[in-house]
């Protein structure tokens, strides 16, 4: 999702900063602001010198800046997204044994999702990753989402009240057995999506 809008914006600042557009704006030069020599004579008080104004400062180059940034920004997201961090934050198999109103408490807290505030809810599925990977290997669905050959046991934690400050108050769902949706990467889930029976 981040990666569409980053392209969306590049495409627009790409047309925003090209020579055509401003010309489409009614400029009567080639749009090139470099060669309206009365732009550069109006300017020229700041820079002391005709024709030493500093591109950087040019409001167009901000596109470019911003587009940049955001591809760097969805590129960084999506390799933060990897396999191993899956694991740590949604499979549980075998189970952990505690008691059920304490599961979600306890197992959030261990997993790292209580800090510095606490994750709205999370799935667990208990059942081995290489199980869950298999979804990897079908047709994707038409947002590009992977489901699970098999229905698996999960529980469901949900944050319990509005305050998303420590100390954590998760209730879980009874853990029952739903289909995965994952998204995956290199054959293997780097994202759960959701759940359902």
């Amino acid at each position: 999702m981040l990666a569409a809008a980053a392209a969306l914006v590049c495409v627009c600042a790409a047309a925003w900063c090209s020579p055509a557009a401003a010309a489409a704006g009614g400029r009567p030069d080639s749009g090139n602001f470099l060669d309206d020599k009365q732009w550069l004579t109006t300017i020229s008080q700041y820079d002391k010198e005709v024709g030493q104004w500093n591109k950087f400062r040019d409001v167009s180059m901000a596109g470019w800046v911003l587009c940049v940034t955001l591809v760097l920004a969805a590129l960084a997201g999506a390799q933060g997204q990897t396999y191993q961090a899956f694991l740590q934050k949604h499979v549980d198999d075998p189970r952990t044994q505690l008691p059920a109103a304490k599961y979600c408490n306890i197992t959030m807290a261990q997993r790292g999702m209580t800090r510095p505030i606490c994750n709205d809810t999370n799935t667990f599925v208990h059942a081995p990753g290489m199980t869950v990977a298999r979804a990897c290997s079908r047709v994707p669905d038409a947002q590009g989402y992977y489901t699970t050959p098999n229905r698996l046991n999960v529980t469901i934690c949900r944050l319990s009240g509005r305050s998303t400050r420590p100390p954590c108050n998760y209730r879980a769902a009874q853990t029952v057995q739903h289909y995965v949706r994952v998204g995956c990467r290199g054959g293997r889930p780097v994202h759960l999506e959701n759940t359902f029976p």
